[in-house]
């Protein structure tokens, strides 16, 4: 994947599952399908795989888990992420992890290449690491992406269309249910056995441009107008009997 590309990466599956070499079909629209499970009353997709292959960058890795600032409240025994070239910061459980799905290993530091899309996982994908796209696809493990979404695009599955505050801003958020089929072909449906929830929040501030992208392609990015898209992913299961952590995880994030 070139550093342009990188810059504009979004969460759709076509682009995704084309890159694992597999393929979709839609066959239930969901985006006026009714929530199963709403937000938390105090607060107020499709399958993703977005850890393709890095070109070098000139951003440098960064630390996983920071010191917390003063000023910032995470949960107890919490640890705390800042990605300055997204601007946002995020708080995560101590037994979650980083990964670009390579290795079963947790990044100590996520390297500067991935900033643009990091991909935040639940314990039990470290301790059963899916070594394939299948698996990965079907992996029990909730997998929180999060990445810069650029102004003109349209992402496959849900709209963010509710309202909803997050970081102090208007946010908007959706969810998609769905079935995984033999191939895999992905067929929404409102009992299926996966869940997606998206959460997409305006950034005032655009995404640090990576020096090693060529002036040509950095004089053709979008300006302002992005937003930071959150994508959670997991079974259907664990979204009815977790949803209040992941979205607690979503309700800690902070823009800069």
């Amino acid at each position: 994947m070139t550093r342009m590309k990188q810059l504009t990466l979004v969460a759709i599956v076509v682009t995704v599952l084309a890159t694992a070499g597999l393929t979709l079909a839609i066959s239930w629209a969901s985006s006026g399908g009714k929530p199963t499970v709403s937000p938390p009353a105090e607060g107020g997709s499709v399958p993703t795989l977005p850890g393709q292959s890095p070109t070098p960058s000139s951003f440098p890795d960064v630390n996983a888990s920071q010191a917390i600032p003063s000023g910032v409240t995470c949960p107890d025994a919490w640890l705390y992420f800042d990605n300055p070239v997204m601007h946002y910061s995020v708080c995560y459980p101590a037994d979650w992890g980083f990964s670009d799905f390579s290795s079963p290993k947790r990044f100590t530091q996520v390297p500067g290449e991935s900033l643009y899309s990091v991909n935040l996982l639940s314990p039990d994908y470290f301790s059963s690491w899916p070594s394939s796209d299948e698996e990965r696809l079907n992996s029990n493990a909730v997998t929180l992406t999060i990445e810069s979404f650029p102004p003109g695009l349209t992402r496959q599955g849900c709209d963010p269309t509710v309202k909803i505050d997050i970081a102090g801003v208007g946010a908007t958020w959706c969810q998609d249910t769905y079935d995984l089929l033999p191939g895999p072909e992905v067929k929404f449906a409102p009992g299926g056995a996966r869940h997606t929830l998206v959460v997409a929040a305006p950034l005032d501030r655009s995404p640090e441009v990576d020096p090693v992208i060529p002036r040509a392609a950095q004089d053709s990015q979008p300006t302002s107008g992005y937003r930071l898209l959150m994508t959670m992913t997991a079974p259907t299961s664990r979204y009815l009997t977790e949803g209040t952590l992941q979205w607690q995880i979503i309700k800690t994030l902070r823009l800069d």
